[in-house]
């Protein structure tokens, strides 16, 4: 008879919110509710002029479906798993920033018969997904992956109204829209334009944008190779492979450019995927853009090390880093990114 009476102590000890209380956070530790966020000349960042270190989260299409009741938890904790936290609540978990996907309304602009599916809105700070977000002023940052079933949805059969040279014709990972035919890369830019003029109208503006997440491209198709041919350089496939360095390069520095016309002030940054990208000179890319991203997860201590030397005196950011599942693996990833 002793089980039954064991079982719900332990239960009732496992309801307990086990996260701090906004009351309890020492005002030191807080982010306070609209602080100042600045760089420093050495890349760090100053909250209202002190330095430190922002740890956040990024939220994605589909966020709706945080507003229903599951299983497996206490009610204590509904605030937590059947809403996105305000600025109280991100607080308490240990959350300053946050970061989300970029609606894709600009898609109309390139493609008026595409699928409904790709005229998904993203999340915007003033929208129902981040209540009290707004009041708080935590500093978003925009992402704008160009996957298939985002950004990179609009496909060429489905637009006779372009040539098909304004599609990538080569081996490429999210970087569907050719970077050296006019046509494609007019597409990027209306979507970094677009996406820029629309948010920098929010009461919270972001941040920084991302204009493309893990993007390597060798765009060998026929007009790549004319317009290469156009250059006079030798037909060696190392100065085939810098031709795209440099194409790559300048329509980010042309993304840059629109990003602060549209929205003066925010910074502009890339999610690389290091060592196996194609066509993608993180050097020349560091020099154009305003903030250095870590490679997909973050790197360890020798991608920490090329990171700073990359950023020479710019802000580092991790755009998209599983912290693991465990308290050990959630230490170690953070820790070594504050190391950096």
């Amino acid at each position: 008879m002793t089980a039954p009476a064991l079982l719900c102590t332990v239960f009732a000890a496992a309801a307990a919110d086990p996260f701090v209380r906004f009351a309890d956070i020492p005002a030191s530790e807080r982010l306070p509710r609209a602080a100042s966020l600045s760089v420093a000349p050495d890349g760090t960042f100053l909250v209202d002029g002190r330095p430190r270190y922002l740890t956040a989260t990024i939220f994605y299409s589909g966020q709706e479906e945080r507003f229903i009741h599951t299983s497996g938890y206490p009610d204590c904790l509904k605030w937590l798993y059947e809403e996105v936290p305000g600025y109280e609540g991100m607080q308490r978990v240990g959350i300053d920033a946050i970061g989300f996907e970029g609606g894709r309304e600009w898609m109309k602009l390139v493609s008026p018969t595409a699928a409904p599916e790709w005229m998904m809105s993203g999340l915007l700070p003033s929208e129902r997904c981040f209540p009290g977000v707004c009041a708080g002023q935590l500093p978003p940052y925009v992402d704008l992956t160009p996957a298939p079933w985002g950004h990179g949805g609009i496909k060429a059969k489905d637009n006779p109204q372009l040539p098909a040279e304004a599609w990538t014709a080569g081996d490429n990972h999210w970087v569907p829209y050719s970077i050296h035919h006019p046509d494609g890369r007019a597409i990027w830019l209306k979507m970094w334009r677009d996406t820029a003029e629309r948010y920098s109208k929010l009461p919270v503006k972001p941040w920084c944008y991302e204009l493309m997440n893990e993007p390597s491209v060798f765009d060998d198709g026929p007009y790549a190779k004319g317009a290469f041919a156009k250059t006079g350089r030798r037909g060696h496939p190392v100065e085939f492979l810098k031709f795209t360095d440099e194409a790559f390069a300048s329509l980010v520095s042309e993304g840059v450019a629109a990003v602060h016309k549209a929205q003066p002030g925010a910074r502009v940054t890339l999610q690389p995927v290091l060592a196996a990208a194609k066509g993608v000179d993180l050097y020349r890319l560091s020099r154009v853009l305003d903030v250095v991203c870590t490679p997909t997860g973050g790197g360890g201590i020798p991608v920490a090390h090329m990171m700073r030397a990359l950023a020479d005196g710019k802000p580092i950011v991790d755009g998209e880093t599983d912290i693991g599942k465990t308290e050990s693996q959630a230490r170690h990833a953070l820790l070594t990114q504050f190391a950096r």
